[in-house]
């Protein structure tokens, strides 16, 4: 009986590692570290990022674009400049005019992904949509953030595995 209380309380001590040293969640809000801008005129919206991310606007010349079978407007990268020797990609900013996010969950369904999730979120002042869904190969959960500016659906395809990065992001984001 003695051994059982031991080896319990030592399952207890180790249970009770494992939550030191967690941090809270942080919430997405503007920050003295969010000293960069980008503003977008044609659809209507800004959003702040820190100095270790940059935005690259693509050419006007390559941003007709197919995405899940849409043809919508690649229209921005937001990167990572610090983490490899060259910067990478966080998040693809789309835009599809007429597009209903309705008509976004079907493309995601005609891909063979299954849609896991839909919930309503706030994008700093931002009524959006958070689309989770699993690859096609993989079947690893991908998150999309969608919201309606100026007669286009926006669409944030969010990089595996970059969701909190790019949470903080979109959590400063505004419309104009």
């Amino acid at each position: 009986m003695r051994k059982l209380f031991a080896v319990a309380g030592l399952m207890l001590l180790l249970g009770a590692g494992c939550t030191w040293g967690k941090q809270e969640e942080v919430k997405p809000v503007a920050s003295p570290e969010f000293k960069e801008k980008y503003e977008d005129a044609d659809y209507g919206f800004s959003f702040r990022f820190p100095g270790y991310m940059e935005t690259h606007l693509r050419d006007k010349d390559t941003r007709a674009y197919k995405y899940l079978g849409l043809d919508v407007d690649f229209f921005l990268s937001l990167r990572d400049t610090v983490r490899e020797d060259k910067p990478i990609s966080l998040a693809y900013f789309y835009a599809a005019k007429g597009l209903t996010t309705d008509g976004f969950v079907e493309a995601i369904k005609n891909n063979k992904d299954e849609v896991k999730s839909i919930e309503d979120v706030e994008l700093g002042g931002v009524a959006a949509k958070r689309i989770v869904s699993t690859t096609q190969t993989a079947g690893l959960e991908k998150t999309h953030y969608v919201f309606e500016r100026n007669e286009s659906l926006i669409i944030v395809s969010v990089f595996l595995e970059e969701e909190k990065a790019v949470e903080l992001v979109l959590g400063t984001m505004s419309a104009n």
